[in-house]
């Protein structure tokens, strides 16, 4: 009865998979997501915008790496180092770059948090959105979904998330 799979892929950026640890490579990533295509499942993955060392152009490489992998949905959340974390610990060195919000009670996963070296919190959000535009928006994303339309609670689904997705895709202000 499994239908849908998902996977943590986090980037498209070879560098920027090293410098999480991630321990997989885009190949291996590509090479897994494609068969669970061809399996049949419904793949879903999830992305992070902002990571420790991120830069536009390893934001575009993971644009472009979810448009060219056969997904159905993505989550995409901005990077947000957590205490404890590797992450934190990079985070909280200045060369690396700024970390704008410490009160770890209002993180949300969707707001900076973490600004890395050479990028703003509007270049973040901004990019955070155009990721879900880019991805959504292709024909190809949008004929997976309408054939996957089997019932009237289907139909219902979309109509409840298109409130969220729109927001997603088209959010103006940064807090």
């Amino acid at each position: 009865g499994c239908w849908r799979v998902r996977f943590g892929i986090e980037s498209g950026n070879p560098e920027i998979l090293a410098g999480i640890q991630k321990g997989i490579t885009k190949e291996e990533i590509e090479h897994t997501v494609r068969l669970a295509y061809r399996l049949g499942f419904e793949v879903k993955s999830f992305f992070m915008v902002g990571h420790v060392g991120e830069t536009r152009q390893s934001m575009e490489d993971s644009i472009r790496f979810a448009c060219d992998l056969p997904l159905k949905d993505i989550t995409v959340q901005i990077n947000t180092p957590l205490r404890g974390t590797e992450s934190f610990r990079q985070a909280q060195d200045p060369k690396n770059g700024t970390m704008i919000n410490a009160d770890s009670s209002s993180y949300s996963f969707f707001q900076p948090v973490f600004v890395p070296a050479g990028l703003s919190v509007e270049e973040l959000v901004k990019t955070h959105a155009a990721f879900y535009r880019r991805f959504y928006l292709r024909p190809v994303t949008i004929w997976r979904h309408l054939t996957s339309i089997r019932r009237l609670s289907d139909v219902t689904k979309y109509i409840r998330a298109l409130p969220l997705v729109l927001n997603l895709m088209f959010r103006k202000k940064i807090g």
